[in-house]
């Protein structure tokens, strides 16, 4: 299923209803059982079994209990669809005190629930990767007369965002595009702090990375920058973030249409310890500009 999170006009449930609307629904069909049966077996009217297969109705635990019950289920699905009916309900979210200002909070609750995922990006560091500094340049180059109250909330809610990443052992997978590295976002001297931090980062067990270099040439994934998540309990969706809202694909074939684009590009971008080096590198040539520029400003203080 393909739909737009915030830029259409159409509420959706969240991703953890959604799932667990999908999951009963493959259950009752994995038990063979038609609506009308499934109806029967349940006591549940038919509009009440639409709603929660389409995920428009928050199911609650017992509701869960009953349709497993009907279906067939086991104790450790049964379980496991409960948990989910729990966490849909969930109302103390970190990330519900930042609502003001986060324009995407579906991409905050696939990060919550996700074992791993993958970030291709074209002209910026991945967000989960970027340094305060950088991503405070990139707040004022997109909304230049933003307040300093609204940036530091911002800046807060992502690196927020970057410990519950930690805190869950969330393994992540960047390929970043080498134009990504060229450009000085917010001045040559906090580009090179940006590089060093993957650097530092690039030791932990949980982030990987590659860089996709410029000698590259063409690739399907040109100008397609994307995120891949792969939640705990086996579900897959695809995320691509826009000006107006965040695209979201959920369709199985859709999904491994990007599994195939990840994988050629995996294959096209250089392998871990020679993205080091460019990463080096780049780093390098930052701080020899940024040293470079202040050396006519002090000459002209004298």
């Amino acid at each position: 299923m393909l739909f737009t999170s915030i830029g259409g006009t159409v509420a959706q449930p969240s991703f953890r209803r959604r799932r667990l609307a999908k999951k009963l629904q493959e259950q009752r069909e994995s038990a063979g059982l038609t609506v009308a049966e499934a109806v029967r077996l349940s006591g549940f009217s038919q509009a009440k079994l639409s709603r929660i297969e389409t995920g428009a109705y928050g199911v609650s635990g017992d509701d869960v209990h009953t349709l497993c019950e009907a279906y067939g289920a086991d104790e450790e699905t049964t379980e496991s669809f409960t948990r989910l009916a729990r966490q849909a309900k969930e109302r103390n979210l970190w990330w519900r005190s930042y609502s003001d200002i986060l324009g995407n909070a579906n991409y905050i609750e696939l990060e919550a629930d996700s074992a791993a995922l993958h970030a291709f990006t074209i002209d910026i560091i991945p967000g989960l990767l970027q340094t305060s500094g950088y991503y405070e340049a990139i707040i004022r180059a997109d909304t230049p007369l933003v307040s300093k109250e609204t940036v530091a909330r911002r800046v807060e809610a992502r690196l927020a965002r970057q410990q519950q990443i930690k805190d869950q052992n969330v393994r992540v997978w960047a390929i970043i595009d080498e134009p990504a590295l060229l450009r000085p976002v917010g001045g040559h001297a906090v580009m090179a702090d940006q590089i060093d931090y993957l650097l530092k980062i690039a030791d932990t067990p949980h982030v990987s990375f590659q860089v996709l270099p410029l000698t590259a040439g063409a690739h399907q994934s040109i100008g397609k920058p994307f995120t891949q998540f792969f939640l705990r309990d086996g579900f897959r969706v695809v995320g691509i973030d826009s000006h107006d809202g965040g695209l979201f694909m959920e369709d199985n074939q859709r999904v491994r249409h990007f599994e195939e684009a990840w994988t050629s590009l995996a294959a096209m971008a250089l392998p871990f310890p020679h993205s080091i080096e460019v990463l080096r590198a780049r780093s390098e040539e930052h701080r020899r500009n940024a040293h470079a520029l202040r050396k006519p400003a002090k000459m002209a203080e004298k």
